[in-house]
């Protein structure tokens, strides 16, 4: 792949923030410090899901009381917490666009002239049926994996999200991580090269000029 095709699928990670105005964090850390062992299992999980998508925490191969005492730090701040909006990958994209297929919804277009409140408004009632939807491709954005929405970050976001017109406009951040633009860019690049000329791959990757395959000729037939 050339540099400049690679640059292109370079989005810029987002960060947004949302203020835990129920606590939720709050309580899960309570929740580990005191209950006990045969009811820790069910509030690390739902800690933990929630953690690793903060901004600055990292949870790999840590002690939950370290990364507890992180967490922390940033509620006794402001109680309002970042989570990062990665570039996001393949399966998350084919997830998130699967859903916002299924809702009717104002086109690319008008999306990205959403640029005040007022028209924002225009259109915030409208979308307000399709909020679970909404808030699915939001967690999957932010979890960026090949799986579903984990079911506490879900509900972490419908309990703080301070209504449609916040909501909206975090899809609309995820909707342009997802660059649809880039990815028909590079379909558009690679149609027509040649896999089997050698020097026909952009980025100079040469490959051979014969179809060989250990040292065995391969024909049409397979033979």
């Amino acid at each position: 792949m050339s540099q400049e095709i690679a640059n292109t699928l370079l989005q810029k990670p987002e960060v947004i923030f949302i203020t835990d105005r129920l606590n939720i964090l709050s309580d899960y850390i309570q929740k580990i410090k005191t209950l006990e062992d045969a009811d820790l299992y069910s509030a690390k999980t739902g800690f933990l899901n929630i953690a690793q998508n903060i901004k600055g925490i990292k949870t790999k191969d840590r002690d939950i009381t370290e990364i507890i005492l992180d967490v922390e730090k940033i509620i006794s701040k402001k109680n309002e917490i970042p989570f990062l909006v990665p570039a996001i990958c393949p399966g998350a994209m084919i997830k998130i666009s699967g859903l916002v297929c299924k809702m009717d919804l104002p086109s690319q277009e008008y999306l990205d002239r959403l640029q005040n409140e007022k028209r924002i408004k225009q259109i915030a009632g409208d979308v307000d049926k399709y909020a679970q939807s909404m808030i699915e491709c939001i967690v999957m954005g932010i979890e960026n994996k090949d799986e579903p929405p984990s079911k506490e970050m879900v509900d972490f976001l419908r309990k703080n999200c301070e209504g449609t017109q916040e909501l909206l406009k975090i899809f609309i951040l995820i909707i342009r991580q997802l660059d649809y633009s880039s990815f028909l860019a590079l379909m558009e690049s690679i149609q027509g090269i040649n896999l089997f000329r050698e020097n026909s791959i952009p980025g100079g990757l040469s490959v051979p000029q014969s179809n060989t395959l250990d040292g065995q000729n391969i024909t049409s037939s397979g033979k």
